[in-house]
């Protein structure tokens, strides 16, 4: 028995998590207020309980038809309702239908139940950005569909919900055509009889099955399915999936059915372990220093209020050198957890470093948290190179699996002979990201850019921006959450006297910004910071700047910040071989949330370059989960590793397109607007190091830091 998760994401409502009998795959349903809107705070159950008490007729009679519809195949076994954190279960009106019993991390929901949607109204509906047999990205549907009383409805939703299941799972489309669709009309021509034909499967509807089968199916028709699965039909599709290939569960005979069991928890607060390698290499350069700094400024700025996070450092042994310890801005926590790595690194040769101590270390700590360690984040800082044997590789992935950790790697640096991109460094944790995150593990590496006994403070800021990208959950959003990178710009020293640039800030942000300048070199940072308004003030006082030397910044608090363009200016002192990053963070609206994702189409790592399957690389834009349409995405694409002059490689630039049509009325023709495709033949392996967008009425991009491996 494999678990699924049905989940809220944001705090405004509750999630359930299921499992599903005799299938494996994790997926999720997040589920927001009642009746569309939005629910805070504490919040009665029993002024929610008849939508609670429909979702669970519905999934009932779900399970039922799955069970009917693979004849005996698969069903529902077990339901967990997760609760956000801030609703108090112990008020005598929260009418929980079971005992609570624990809590639970955060999900990433797979299946969100919120407000209509502007094409699809309330009903269930799916997004497939992969080819055929390949899992969707997520089922929504409107929370207005669950306010209806009849049995009949229950069960016209259930089938609802049963067809967009078998699509998210197995990778199978529409077997219908649509009115005023170009190109998956409502009728078709018979390409023999001549004579106008149904665009459907003509058993589909006779046998109440959400798929066509075998006998029934049509493969000349000018359906999705067809076009995107080559005219083979859906049943031979799912029959061919991991849970079914290989004479994987089996018909059954039972023809009745156990109710889901049903559990309830509550949601917990985030929690990291930073597991960060001690060892001689660190010493090289500025490694180590930039390494302090970058811990302090996640810690003392980033982190969002009730995080909890400790602090492990490694070399041939582990030690815990902060405690998991929750976050607030009222105590010293902040500073002292900022202020716990070791001044100087030790001497122990990198060759004697023990990735699975750490590791050990790590589990060790979280156990002895009242949650245990599942649920947890462990990120790893560690230079990649010699992380383990295969014994010990082995008994890491073992240990993952067990606890239920997801494990983040942060390759710090990569450093790689001039000329080549082994990136062996990151080959080398694959298992382990695969443990913890499967297809949803993530990566981070920061290039080595020394310079002679130096390092550049681009290496600093690309560590700093790996970590903030690190500590970001989704679903996570009851707290003001994580700054979001508004603008990010390196300027290098010896060119100019005078920096300057401009930045955006629009509703979707928070009424605060804060503009930073990150240095090498305090006296590379001249006299003049100026800052000036959209309607054109301008702040230039000293009294505003803010220091902080422990994490190389001067910044300046935007209070009520202006919306529109703001521009800046910063006197730049520094030498040839460095420079000045500036920054902009504010952190959203909580009212409005824009929100950038980006996946690629592998399932497996990424090898040797093969054209005929190209890697596709989705970004995908929303404004307050609703798709942007008439954007434009920009992805910048570096190779690993330094060129025969031991510098970067020149970065790649590419316009990723949009493969969908433009707004219309039809099923078929809008789910492909919700995110950009473009076919990259990899040579080498590539970092995606930021993606923009922009909308075409507007002059301004919005900026997200992104720095997946691949």
């Amino acid at each position: 028995m494999a678990c699924i998760n049905w989940g809220y994401g944001d705090g405004r409502g509750w999630r359930l998590s299921s499992c599903l009998h005799k299938l494996g795959k994790n997926w999720r349903i997040k589920i927001k207020g009642g009746g569309g809107g939005s629910i805070r705070g504490a919040v009665r159950l029993s002024s929610f309980g008849l939508n609670i008490v429909i979702y669970l007729v519905v999934l009932s009679r779900f399970s039922t038809l799955l069970w009917e519809s693979t004849k005996g195949r698969a069903s529902v076994r077990e339901v967990t309702v997760s609760l956000p954190k801030s609703w108090r279960t112990n008020d005598v009106t929260c009418s929980l239908l079971e005992p609570l019993e624990t809590k639970a991390p955060p999900l990433s929901p797979h299946i969100s139940i919120g407000t209509p949607h502007p094409l699809f109204g309330t009903r269930p509906w799916t997004q497939q950005s992969q080819g055929c047999g390949r899992p969707g990205d997520f089922i929504q549907m409107g929370a207005d569909i669950l306010r209806a009383v009849s049995n009949e409805s229950h069960s016209h939703t259930a089938r609802q919900l049963l067809t967009e299941w078998v699509k998210f799972r197995w990778g199978v489309f529409d077997e219908n055509g649509h009115e005023g669709d170009p190109l998956y009309p409502a009728y078709y021509r018979d390409p023999v009889l001549k004579d106008l034909r149904p665009n459907r499967c003509y058993g589909l509807h006779e046998q109440n099955l959400p798929f066509c089968d075998s006998k029934n199916h049509v493969p000349e028709a000018p359906t999705k399915h067809n076009a995107l699965c080559m005219g083979r039909p859906a049943w031979d599709i799912i029959q061919q999936s991991e849970d079914f290939a290989d004479g994987k569960n089996q018909p059954s005979n039972e023809t009745i059915l156990h109710e889901p069991i049903y559990r309830y928890v509550q949601e917990s607060s985030p929690r990291f372990i930073l597991v960060v390698e001690d060892t001689a290499v660190m010493n090289m350069q500025r490694r180590w220093e930039f390494v302090r700094k970058a811990v302090r400024r996640i810690t003392v700025y980033d982190i969002p209020d009730g995080t909890y996070i400790g602090l492990v450092v490694f070399n041939s042994v582990a030690n815990t050198v902060a405690p998991l310890s929750k976050i607030d801005s009222i105590s010293d926590v902040r500073q002292r957890i900022g202020s716990s790595l070791p001044r100087n690194p030790s001497t122990a040769p990198e060759s004697h470093k023990c990735v699975l101590c750490g590791l050990q270390e790590a589990l060790r700590v979280l156990n002895n948290d009242p949650l245990g360690a599942t649920g947890a984040n462990i990120i790893l800082v560690t230079t990649g190179a010699g992380t383990a044997t295969h014994h010990q590789m082995d008994e890491m992935v073992r240990m993952v699996q067990n606890s239920g950790v997801k494990v983040i790697p942060i390759i710090y640096p990569l450093t790689e002979k001039p000329g080549t991109t082994s990136s062996s460094a990151a080959d080398n944790l694959e298992p382990l990201i695969r443990s913890s995150g499967g297809n949803e593990g993530r990566m981070f590496t920061i290039v080595d850019e020394g310079v002679g006994n130096d390092s550049k403070v681009s290496m600093m800021i690309a560590l700093m921006d790996a970590l903030l990208a690190a500590i970001q959950i989704p679903g996570t959003t009851e707290s003001p959450g994580t700054p979001v990178i508004i603008h990010s710009e390196a300027f290098p020293g010896g060119i100019s006297s005078m920096s300057t640039g401009s930045f955006n800030l629009d509703d979707s942000l928070g009424p605060s910004a804060r503009f930073s300048v990150y240095y090498y070199d305090l006296n590379h940072v001249g006299n003049t910071i100026q800052l000036t308004t959209p309607s054109g003030s301008i702040m230039a006082s000293v009294n505003m700047q803010e220091e902080d030397g422990d994490a190389n910044v001067i910044f300046v608090n935007i209070p009520k910040a202006e919306r529109g363009l703001w521009k800046y200016k910063v006197e730049n002192r520094a030498d040839s071989h460095q420079g000045l990053h500036i920054q902009v963070t504010a952190f959203e609206n909580p009212k409005r949330k824009i929100s950038v994702k980006l996946w690629t189409n592998a399932v497996e790592p990424l090898k040797l370059p093969d054209p005929s399957h190209p890697v596709i690389l989705y970004a995908e834009v929303k404004d307050d989960e609703v798709a942007v349409i008439g954007a434009q995405v920009r992805a910048k694409l570096q190779r690993l590793g330094t060129n025969a002059t031991r510098y970067p490689y020149e970065p790649l630039y590419i316009n990723l397109f949009d493969n969908g049509y433009s707004t219309g009325n039809s099923p078929s023709n809008t789910l492909k607007l919700l995110h950009f495709i473009i076919d990259i033949v990899m040579i080498e392996k590539f970092l995606v190091t930021k993606l923009t967008f922009e909308k075409l009425t507007s002059d301004n991009p919005f900026f997200s830091p992104l720095n997946f491996k691949y």
